[in-house]
């Protein structure tokens, strides 16, 4: 990724470079996105990058609490190299909350 440019990832999630800092807006890798996973379709196409194989993000930010800008299992798989999440006071009690059922920091 060359400086100064963005990525669509999938769905609304967008991966910015800026100045070599990697900015991260609303990451959302799960199969299916929804309350009801047993209804729902798969995603249409496979991500270009896993959330895994991203390089340390310098800034995740997260718009708002519905199901598909926040994932759980994509924020579980980024906590260890993010350097700073942003978002609202009600996203922030959701990821509070998950981390407290899974007794780890996120």
């Amino acid at each position: 990724m060359s400086d100064n440019s963005v990525v669509r990832i999938v769905h609304f999630t967008l991966l910015f470079k800026i100045d070599g800092k990697y900015i991260l807006i609303d990451p959302v890798s799960s199969e299916t996105i929804t309350f009801f996973p047993i209804f729902a379709p798969k995603r249409f196409h496979e991500l270009p990058i896993a959330m895994e194989e991203l390089p340390f993000i310098d800034i995740v930010m997260i718009s708002y609490n519905h199901y598909d800008y926040l994932d759980e299992q994509s924020i579980k798989s980024l906590k260890d190299k993010v350097g700073y999440f942003y978002t609202t006071l009600g996203v922030k009690q959701t990821l509070l909350d998950w981390r407290g059922r899974y007794n780890e920091s996120l």
